[in-house]
């Protein structure tokens, strides 16, 4: 499985060159660490607003839980003790067909 660590956000265009190459090479979109956490999860822990929509974009599981039952939704808006990511929270409740 492919998963992104959070890094400095000097290196935000290095990560998401290095995702849209993996993911152009065919790797899922959805590929999950052992808790569960999906590359979206990852994005939105990492506050990329650009990872979120290129995972969007190549198909990620919107609705996908991790081991606690957390969607990258609920971790965009604060749920599992991190910080509320509102712009990332609004993508991806528009992109979910909800209302933000």
């Amino acid at each position: 499985a492919v998963v992104f660590a959070v890094v400095p956000a000097p290196q935000e265009f290095a990560r998401v060159d290095a995702l849209a190459v993996l993911l152009e090479a065919g790797a899922s979109p959805d590929a999950a660490a052992p808790d569960g956490a999906t590359l979206l999860h990852q994005a939105v822990r990492a506050g990329s607003l650009e990872m979120v929509r290129m995972l969007a974009g190549f198909g990620a599981d919107l609705h996908r839980r991790d081991n606690d039952g957390l969607t990258a939704l609920d971790v965009a808006e604060g749920r599992g003790g991190g910080a509320p990511a509102e712009d990332i929270a609004t993508l991806l409740s528009e992109l979910m067909g909800r209302r933000p």
